[in-house]
């Protein structure tokens, strides 16, 4: 997919995809797809995103918890989830227009950010094994095998998906979709991943 390809998906956001992706290159930054939409970089680290919405089209910054934000416009993309990821959202390409000086200053602080090195620090994650998954092991010991062949980030997310489902059932139901993905060696979200 490229850039103009996923414009073309979003018809009625078009002319607000184009004026944020032009104020990113405008700063000098790498463009690309990843996660199947619009991403940018500074030598090499990603910086921020371009994404539209049914309601809205935003600028999401990986960093963006260390903006200043002095115009009080982003929000946690996230909340709960994301420590450091933050969101603008526009409603309109007018709107974008109006604030053309603002974005690029948050822009080029994003950019400053990335130069100097600078990210918002991680909480490591710990790996807890639900018990459904554990159940599964006894039954296919290749499930088993295949998981622990996974990189301790992919083990925690297939853990973290099937752990946080409240029922029973859905616990089951998400085991049932993950298991043909542990065993081909694939991560959760490699179908978001370009």
């Amino acid at each position: 997919m490229t850039v103009q390809e996923y414009n073309d998906t979003h018809p009625q956001w078009s002319k607000a995809l184009e004026r944020l992706e032009e104020f990113a290159r405008g700063e000098g930054f790498e463009e690309s797809i990843k996660w199947k939409m619009p991403s940018y970089a500074w030598q090499g680290r990603l910086v921020v995103g371009i994404g539209a919405f049914k309601h809205y089209v935003g600028l999401f910054f990986h960093q963006g918890a260390l903006l200043e934000d002095s115009a009080q416009v982003l929000q946690n993309a996230q909340a709960g989830k994301t420590k450091g990821m933050r969101q603008w959202r526009f409603g309109s390409a007018q709107e974008i227009e109006d604030q053309k000086s603002l974005i690029r200053s948050y822009l080029r602080e994003s950019r400053q950010n990335a130069q100097e090195g600078k990210t918002v620090e991680r909480k490591a994650r710990t790996l807890c094994i639900p018990e459904e998954l554990m159940q599964a092991w006894n039954v296919d010991p290749s499930l088993k095998e295949s998981f622990y062949a996974l990189n301790k980030s992919a083990q925690i997310e297939y853990a973290v998906h099937i752990s946080e489902a409240k029922r029973v059932e859905t616990r089951l139901r998400r085991l049932e979709k993950a298991k043909p993905l542990i065993l081909s060696g694939r991560t959760l979200y490699d179908r978001y991943k370009q």
